[in-house]
Order: C-alpha cells, then sequence, then structure tokens
C-alpha cells in the first residue's frame, strides 16, 4: 500500500489516528487516550499515545510507516 495521507487529533479527553488513501477511503483507524501534552500525565505519556495509534491505525491498513507520505496533527 503507498500514497496514504494520516491525520491524528490528539486531544485532551482521546485522541484519534487515521489513514486514508488519496481518493479519502478511510483505512485505517484507531482511537485512545489523552494526547495533550499539557495534561497532568505530561508530554511523554501524550507522546506515547499518538506514536501507540500510529501504530494501530498502520496495522489496520496493512501498511507501513514509508506509506504515508503527508502527515497532519
Amino acid at each position: 500500500m503507498s500514497e496514504l495521507y494520516l491525520a491524528v487529533d490528539a486531544g485532551n479527553t482521546k485522541t484519534w489516528a487515521g489513514l486514508t488513501t488519496a481518493g479519502g477511503d478511510l483505512v485505517g483507524l484507531s482511537r485512545g487516550g489523552v494526547g495533550d501534552i499539557y495534561a497532568p500525565a505530561g508530554a511523554n505519556a501524550a507522546k506515547d499515545v499518538v506514536l501507540r495509534l500510529v501504530d494501530e491505525a498502520l496495522g489496520a491498513a496493512g501498511a507501513t510507516a514509508s506509506d504515508v507520505r503527508h502527515a497532519a496533527f
């Protein structure tokens, strides 16, 4: 798989990571905990959540990081 687009919404109640094709088809999605770097758990915990969810979305799509052409956080 190639030419994927990654979007991450890291919030103070939940975080989403999604992958789409250039045509807009959703091919990978994951949801998890707090991704807010200013939350009580801190920046390292938020980073861990975001990276785990990106990995999960990639896995759901059967893709690797090298398949991602553009990302928005």
